[in-house]
């Protein structure tokens, strides 16, 4: 899988990043605003509080800047570094047989963002060898994943 960081959102999904007890954020926010409230309903109903490891998915509508949306509890404030790997190995593992092929990251902050790509990057390794016999749906689709962050280039520095 191929990890990237980037400016600007472009994936075919959009994971959002909720801090425990958060609120959406300011891409949230906009994208919520261009489907008619949808996040906010999502993120009002339900159980969904921002821990670690709690999702919500969405399929937008069409015209839409992505075809899915995603709100990804990020637990609290004080995460470690094993903390936010887990969430990237999370976010991999619930999107990576999702029949898409990439998804953005939105909501991270550039300290995170490579602890963040570490897990996803460990999540997604397979040794395919001997799996001879795997339908196209049973494989992994998701081919890339990007962080979106202010600064790409300090983020992709410290991610190497």
């Amino acid at each position: 899988m191929k990890i990237t960081f980037a400016e600007a959102p472009k994936g075919e999904i959009q994971a959002f990043l909720i801090e425990q007890g958060g609120t959406l954020g300011d891409a949230a926010t906009a994208l919520d605003e261009a489907v008619g409230g949808l996040l906010s309903a999502a993120l009002e109903s339900g159980n969904f509080k921002g821990k670690a490891g709690q999702m919500v998915g969405l399929v937008l509508p069409k015209g839409a800047p992505a075809k899915r949306a995603v709100l990804i509890g990020y637990g609290k404030s004080d995460r470690d570094a094993r903390a936010l790997e887990t969430v990237g190995a999370e976010i991999y593992k619930a999107h990576a047989s999702s029949g898409l092929k990439s998804i953005d990251v939105i909501g991270v902050s550039g300290e995170d963002a490579p602890r963040i790509a570490l897990g996803a990057k460990l999540a997604s390794y397979r040794f395919d060898q001997y799996r001879t016999k795997l339908k196209d749906d049973q494989k992994p689709s998701l081919k890339t994943l990007s962080l979106i962050v202010e600064s790409a280039s300090a983020a992709r520095a410290a991610f190497k």
